[in-house]
């Protein structure tokens, strides 16, 4: 595997890499929503910058800050990917 790189699709740090993102910042887009992986685990960069786009302005886009996705929203993303509830 080249850079992180799978038939397109790319691991964690290589998406961050690509971004010129720090790979926590990555990882808090997946975990606050902000972004998702394929089932694989990999993600899809085309699909991954148009979520992040969406789901943020412009300043967290460029500065890789986050997501600004609503605290409700993040649980309730939470609850979904566990299977469980939570309040």
């Amino acid at each position: 595997m080249a850079n992180g790189e799978r038939n397109g699709y790319l691991t964690l740090r290589g998406y961050a890499r690509s971004r010129g993102l720090a790979p926590s910042s990555v990882a808090e887009a997946i975990k606050s929503c902000c972004i998702s992986r394929r089932a694989d685990g990999l993600i899809d960069p085309e699909r991954a910058d148009r979520e992040w786009a969406a789901n943020s302005s412009p300043r967290a886009w460029m500065s890789g800050a986050g997501c600004g996705v609503d605290p409700v929203l993040t649980r309730a993303c939470a609850s979904f990917r566990t299977g469980g509830s939570r309040a």
